[in-house]
């Protein structure tokens, strides 16, 4: 009897230990995806604001920015 309540007592601890591992694995997979969906609509934003700007403007943009970092 007492052998039996250990180890089930083993096997709870266990299967709690893999379900803090899945809900880990999950928040990361989220993490991931939440930070490709942030890039992506970025991506997207900055093409359609370059699409709206003059070319000579997005030079003007480009050299500042090179600039302030060079």
């Amino acid at each position: 009897m007492l052998y039996d309540w250990f180890t089930a007592e083993r096997l709870a601890l266990e299967r709690h230990r893999l379900r803090l591992l899945a809900g880990e694995r999950r928040c990361r997979l989220d993490e991931k995806l939440r930070e490709v969906r942030v890039r992506r609509e970025l991506d997207r934003a900055l093409s359609r604001a370059l699409r709206a700007l003059p070319p000579e403007e997005i030079r003007a943009l480009i050299s500042r920015a090179l600039r302030a970092t060079g």
